[in-house]
């Protein structure tokens, strides 16, 4: 129990790694010295080390920070509510993260994982509550962001894409209660979203995207099944969605939109009918006087069928144009 009494702590071998649950717990380590940089950080290695700031290499008499350069893989929670604070660089060395990994880092900044393109996965939990991070990069090679990886990150800002139309999943919670959070550099298909994704993303909205980051970009959706409670309370202005046979949503659950109280126009003259969305109260708590476009097509005998107008019941009805050029969301 030496390491609850020693605020700094040398392997003086020529390992490469840091075991499992080495430090987990130890409140008082506020540095580990190695030799050679680690390429493996065992599952809980130094988690709940509150006092914990990172790792050092010893070149002869020199310290050297750049622990990180050989990373291949970190494990379940192994800086979880330490004190590495500012930018966290994750070099292309990078293979795998756990769940956990970097959860509750108070004092991070910024992610940098722009060059870690063997990285396919955020995992769960990865960054949750890292309330300081106020902004992400995120390389070509991710194909899905896990539960809760971003979520409780007041502070984050944007998520910086290497590539436009990346295809990603998205974890239930994944970027929930993200209260700054503004969007994405570039335009990204969701493949799959699980529920609660962007729940109470207040400073969400596509038309301030559209006019600060990329004023020709509309954001892609894909999306088969937009879930319960996805967009709620976020700030959209106005949506389009796509018919399914153009790949629209087949399905949108229950309080989908619900309180996104800016919502004022939806653009579904993509449709013959209306979807069969088995959802209820999908836009409960919107504008109270927005307008819905639809086709002249879903007229019958010349009238709105009743269908519509009870499912928009406050809301008017236009026939084709749209006054939006590019929807602030394609769905």
């Amino acid at each position: 129990n030496a390491q609850y009494i020693y605020e700094t702590v040398e392997f003086n071998d020529l390992t490469e790694s840091v075991p499992d649950f080495c430090f987990s717990g130890c409140k008082n380590i506020t540095n580990l010295i190695m030799h050679r940089a680690p390429s493996i950080i065992g599952d809980y290695a130094f988690s709940r080390c509150s006092d914990f700031k990172g790792i050092l290499i010893r070149y002869s008499s020199v310290l050297d920070d750049s622990w990180w350069i050989n990373l291949m893989s970190i494990g379940l929670f192994a800086f979880e509510h330490t004190l590495i604070s500012g930018t966290l660089f994750v070099p292309k060395t990078l293979i795998s993260m756990s769940d956990g990994a970097f959860s509750e880092c108070f004092f991070l900044t910024d992610v940098n994982l722009r060059y870690a393109t063997q990285l396919t996965r955020i995992p769960n939990q990865a960054f949750w509550n890292c309330y300081r991070v106020r902004r992400v990069s995120l390389p070509e090679s991710i194909t899905s962001v896990g539960h809760r990886a971003f979520a409780a990150c007041q502070s984050l800002r944007t998520v910086d894409l290497n590539s436009a139309a990346m295809s990603v999943s998205l974890g239930s919670d994944a970027f929930s209660g993200c209260t700054n959070f503004i969007g994405f550099s570039k335009p990204i298909e969701i493949a799959e979203c699980g529920a609660n994704c962007f729940l109470g993303d207040s400073s969400f909205q596509q038309n301030l995207w559209n006019q600060v980051i990329d004023p020709e970009a509309s954001w892609c959706g894909g999306m088969e099944v937009i879930p319960e409670s996805c967009f709620s309370n976020t700030n959209f202005l106005s949506i389009k969605f796509a018919s399914p046979d153009n790949g629209g949503p087949t399905e949108v659950e229950r309080l989908a939109f619900n309180g996104c109280a800016s919502l004022s126009s939806i653009d579904m003259t993509d449709f013959d009918s209306l979807p069969n969305w088995h959802g209820t109260s999908i836009f409960s708590n919107v504008h109270p006087t927005g307008i819905i476009y639809v086709s002249q097509s879903i007229l019958v005998n010349g009238e709105i069928p009743s269908e519509w107008t009870a499912s928009f019941m406050k809301w008017g009805i236009r026939f084709d144009a749209s006054p939006v050029t590019h929807a602030n969301w394609t769905l």
